[in-house]
């Protein structure tokens, strides 16, 4: 403890004199109290902050147990420590060490409070509670200088962007044809975070061009369906990843329809793949008033190998798309509901 009582006494008839002169404080004890709370409070804060990030790296809900437990050994501290204090109250010689020893505690509490940040438990970049974006800029060699052409309502507009070789470079050499399809579209084909540092400020440049939400929509469409389509990658077919597409500015069905996808869904809507097996051909699906959809999905359909209204679903070269298509869902979000004016552009065709 901090302190050391003569239980002896010293004969003497004023009690209040004689606890001041037996009763010792120990600094050294009192600054190990003070570490001890600090770590509980440190370790408190910190499993409070990151309940579901403790959970998901031990597989079980042990989140809630460990802050009980800590907040029990919390309580007992600032409960031991107050008693003790209480206890100086009326000492004259330790009343000014036991303010000083509670405005350190206090400190402490509000520093280790202020400074706490959650426990990293491992890649989060799935759950939501990134809170740093890592730096990729050292992918951002070999910068290439782009316009990307798109028509809005009969207005033909561009969007200047830099594509960087490095960053191509280095999901080139990994790419072992990407399947977007199979089993599904391939998390790695848009969940990879140096591609999103990358592609990500392309939906922000959509979207400084207007405020209307279905109207970036209309630019994200039209960008990706005037990047050329690769007919040399008919004889070798090869799945790229979005940002390839985007730097290549060339893509087969499989790969513009990802980047499509994925630019839709960072522009905040609900967006599905359709798979057509038969026909070996990828489209986009948005959410939609389902009067509008393709065979009643509730999803509009979007084709990114050439330019088209949206909802147009009619001959592609030598094909038309006949079967029922495998919907592979990519986010969810908004409908597009003003897709009315463009169903009905379609019906006029």
């Amino acid at each position: 403890m901090m302190i050391s009582r003569n239980l002896g006494g010293t004969g003497s008839g004023d009690d209040a004199n004689s606890n001041d002169e037996t009763i010792k404080w120990y600094w050294s004890k009192a600054f190990k109290g003070v570490l001890t709370f600090g770590l509980l409070i440190a370790l408190l804060t910190g499993v409070c902050l990151s309940f579901s990030r403790i959970d998901v790296a031990v597989g079980l809900p042990l989140s809630l147990l460990l802050s009980l437990v800590l907040s029990y050994y919390v309580l007992r501290h600032v409960l031991q420590m107050l008693k003790f204090l209480a206890s100086c109250r009326y000492l004259r010689i330790h009343q000014l060490k036991s303010l000083t020893l509670l405005g350190i505690y206090s400190c402490i509490f509000i520093f280790v409070v202020a400074t706490s940040t959650p426990f990293d438990f491992g890649d989060s970049a799935s759950d939501g509670l990134v809170d740093v974006t890592p730096d990729y800029t050292y992918l951002a060699t070999n910068p290439k200088f782009v316009e990307y052409n798109y028509t809005l309502h009969g207005e033909e507009g561009t969007i200047p962007y830099t594509v960087y070789g490095g960053m191509y470079k280095v999901l080139n050499d990994e790419n072992n044809g990407v399947i977007y399809f199979d089993n599904g579209i391939s998390k790695l084909a848009l969940d990879d975070p140096r591609q999103s540092y990358y592609l990500d400020p392309l939906v922000s440049e959509i979207q400084n061009i207007t405020s209307n939400r279905d109207d970036q929509v209309r630019i994200a469409i039209s960008l990706v369906q005037q990047i050329e389509y690769d007919e040399l990658a008919l004889e070798n077919p090869y799945n790229k990843y979005p940002y390839e597409v985007l730097y290549t500015e060339k893509g087969v069905c499989g790969g513009k329809s990802v980047l499509l996808a994925y630019l839709l869904r960072g522009l905040g809507y609900e967006v599905v793949i359709f798979h057509f097996v038969p026909e070996e051909h990828a489209a986009v699906g948005i959410a939609c008033p389902r009067k509008y959809s393709y065979m009643g999905s509730g999803y509009c359909y979007v084709e990114s190998t050439f330019t088209c209204p949206i909802t147009y679903s009619g001959k592609l070269a030598d094909r038309i798309m006949t079967s029922y298509p495998y919907v592979r869902r990519v986010s969810d979000g908004a409908s597009f509901d003003s897709v009315e004016e463009d169903y009905y552009y379609v019906k006029r065709l």
